[in-house]
């Protein structure tokens, strides 16, 4: 008998706080977090670290309120989210202390939103064919996410197609605040975006040390679709390999703008690009920045967009294209 057809499932109080252990010695697979009238007010689960049980987490359709993840690790069946939010939901996830997702993400319907706040630290590990971390699958649009946390989401995925933060026909991402630590490898993805879809991005007050090693696909912005981004008061490092766009998209229409944040995209492939798409039509603006392209690649430039439509005023630049630095000038502007 297949161990995983045995289900036992704990359903969450109107204000419950939750033991991973004691679920676990109760020989329970899954926990479903029910919506009370109005609006719940706290759920806590507390594991316990180093603690590895097979248990789940599904928020029934319409929940309002808060889910507070302390020491937490989840699994289960792989290729199937850890945490499954139900429809017209509005979840605040707090992060406290260590937690793991182990065997799936998080997956965030489009009616619904999750915001992520708190101090912990939250890793994911995916390894499947198709993979996503927090959003949705690679066939579907996710809901609105929003990062306001302190600390850190961290993310190793392993596959043939997938995405990191984002789904394939994407959806609204505000990150606000946070450090992500990303490594994703497969065939084709995107670490930050959308796969299908058009990308919109503002991200800015965080920090971010992100590897692709994605044969195609990018590391923010969108593969198929049209990339709109801005990063404003961040710190990134971004490296990708074999056909990659490190912010922008494959051949949509791409606006990039960069300020007040220290950038730099290194990029190794045959089509490899820093910043913009493969068809040179991006516009990339940088205002009091510190950017930096290295590109080793077959493509005849660092950067996919014409020179007129590479703007950078003030901070700092230096750009490298298969060993040799490429020279663009820098105007000052008023501050």
């Amino acid at each position: 008998l297949n161990a995983r057809m045995y289900k036992k499932e704990y359903e969450t109080d109107y204000n419950d706080t939750v033991s991973m252990v004691q679920l676990a010695a109760n020989k329970y697979t899954s926990i479903k977090v029910k919506k009370a009238r109005g609006i719940n007010k706290k759920i806590i689960i507390k594991g316990s670290v180093g603690f590895q049980p097979n248990i789940l987490m599904s928020v029934e359709d319409g929940f309002r309120g808060t889910i507070i993840l302390e020491n937490v690790s989840l699994a289960g069946e792989r290729g199937i989210p850890c945490i499954d939010i139900g429809k017209k939901c509005n979840v605040n996830l707090q992060i406290t202390g260590e937690n793991e997702l182990r065997t799936g993400g998080i997956r965030v319907p489009d009616s619904s939103v999750l915001t992520v706040v708190g101090d912990g630290n939250l890793t994911i590990n995916l390894n499947s064919g198709k993979y996503f971390g927090i959003g949705n699958s690679l066939d579907e649009y996710h809901g609105e996410l929003n990062f306001y946390q302190d600390g850190g989401i961290i993310i190793n995925a392993n596959g043939m197609k997938g995405i990191g933060i984002g789904s394939g026909l994407g959806g609204v991402i505000n990150i606000k605040r946070g450090h992500y630590e990303f490594d994703m490898k497969g065939q084709e993805g995107a670490c930050i975006g959308s796969v299908n879809g058009d990308s919109e991005l503002f991200i800015e007050y965080c920090d971010m040390d992100i590897y692709s090693g994605i044969s195609n696909g990018t590391i923010i912005g969108s593969v198929n679709g049209d990339a709109d981004i801005k990063l404003e008061n961040i710190s990134a490092k971004l490296q990708g390999a074999k056909e990659c766009y490190g912010i922008g998209c494959r051949a949509g229409r791409t606006n990039i703008y960069i300020g007040y944040a220290a950038v730099k995209s290194v990029v190794q492939g045959k089509a490899a690009v820093a910043f913009g798409n493969s068809v040179m039509s991006a516009k990339l603006y940088c205002s009091n920045a510190d950017i930096g392209t290295n590109a080793v690649t077959e493509f005849n430039s660092d950067i996919g967009a014409l020179e007129k439509n590479i703007q950078l005023e003030n901070g700092r630049a230096e750009f490298i294209l298969n060993g040799q630095e490429v020279k663009r000038q820098i105007l000052a502007a008023r501050l």
